[in-house]
């Protein structure tokens, strides 16, 4: 028995690190794996801009190292419930439970992420704008402020000002260039606006108002996070209310506990109920996914 729940963990880390290789691959045969292999790819881009926004060397196996945990969680959500009390129907249902607990664990590390790199951005441009009005110079309005600016909005300026000096001298070629590395809709039109003040000095008084624009947008996205907040909040409290009723059960009614755990219909019962119970919250978490400013669509 124990060789047969050492097998199934084995098929488990077997086609989890096979089904891995073949979404992170760059060419995929098969047109369904490719939002998977998007999803798989925007990871690597969360982690990458966390890196940066932390301040850290991006590490190419950083990504291998969330992989291993998702699988070595999924393993015990499988080998614990079966091995120790002996119900595989819930353990079907905790495996991909927990081997999904790291890919959410990035989910919100990404938009706490978003949301300190639009802080960022905001910030910068803000300044960037308010010398640029002053002494109509970009190179000389980044580089005064160059020592305020924070995570991958100083590594953009950076590169700005480095492929100015040293590969490409015209300003609007490198502005181009600046404003294809970011997703941020509100930087990009930031961009294309410097782009044309270099023919168009009175351009440049439309900054201010996109900037302004940014900063109403994300007042009003920090409002939507706090309601949304509240009702997951409400959420979990009632989530788990529900996860104590079997140990109420246990104490309450020791037969109906020993039906719902024992046996083959009971298991089957409590492993569809736990399974309903981590699709509603993963729909529930995935609402304030949805509420996001400043990117590309």
């Amino acid at each position: 028995m124990v060789k047969t729940y050492i097998l199934a963990a084995s098929f488990v880390v077997a086609c989890s690190v096979g089904m891995f290789l073949i979404l992170t691959s760059e060419r995929t045969g098969d047109k369904r794996l490719k939002t998977w292999d998007r999803r798989f790819v925007k990871t690597r881009e969360i982690l990458a801009m966390w890196a940066v926004e932390s301040g850290r060397t991006v590490k190419s196996w950083e990504l291998w190292v969330w992989l291993a945990v998702s699988v070595a969680l999924m393993v015990v959500g499988f080998l614990v419930p079966g091995l120790g009390f002996g119900n595989i129907p819930m353990a079907m249902v905790i495996s991909p439970i927990l081997g999904a607990v790291p890919w959410f664990v990035i989910s919100a590390i990404g938009k706490r992420t978003q949301k300190n790199l639009q802080s960022h951005m905001e910030h910068a441009m803000g300044l960037v704008t308010n010398s640029y009005l002053r002494v109509q110079d970009i190179i000389g309005a980044i580089s005064d402020n160059m020592s305020e600016f924070r995570g991958y909005t100083e590594v953009l300026f950076k590169e700005f000002l480095t492929q100015v000096s040293l590969t490409d001298s015209s300003i609007a070629a490198s502005l181009e260039t600046m404003r294809d590395k970011s997703t941020n809709t509100y930087f990009k039109q930031w961009c294309t606006v410097l782009i044309q003040c270099m023919e168009d000095r009175e351009l440049r008084f439309m900054l201010p108002s996109i900037v302004a624009e940014m900063a109403d947008s994300r007042g009003v996205i920090m409002e939507a996070d706090t309601m949304i907040k509240k009702a997951q909040r409400d959420y979990i409290v009632i989530l788990i209310i529900a996860c104590m009723q079997l140990p109420i059960i246990s104490q309450i009614n020791p037969d109906w506990y020993r039906i719902l755990t024992t046996t083959t219909v009971g298991q089957i019962l409590t492993a569809v109920v736990f399974g309903v119970m981590a699709i509603c919250t993963v729909q529930v978490f995935m609402v304030a996914s949805k509420v996001q400013g400043g990117r590309s669509k």
